[in-house]
């Protein structure tokens, strides 16, 4: 009897030899910094959560990604108060 495989053994039959580029590494790790900031800066304004919870939260990040993060949350607060 011949065996069934299941949809997740063919795609990692199919992507077992595929490799993630550099580049595409690093678009990866910046759109989840970009969402994570993006929760945090929801949550603030909301009132869900502190400022001090997102300082906090931006302070277990590496330095490189929290000056990313830093810099993303002062340009979102920028354009939210920018009159339109």
């Amino acid at each position: 009897m011949a065996e069934i495989k299941s949809t997740l053994e063919l795609a990692l039959e199919r992507t077992k030899n595929m490799v993630i580029s550099e580049k595409e590494k690093k678009e990866i790790r910046q759109k989840k910094l970009l969402e994570k900031a993006r929760g945090l800066l929801h949550r603030y304004r909301e009132g869900h959560a502190p400022l001090s919870e997102l300082q906090k939260e931006i302070e277990r990040l590496d330095e490189k990604t929290s000056a990313a993060a830093k810099d993303f949350l002062l340009s979102q607060w920028i354009d939210a108060l920018c009159l339109k």
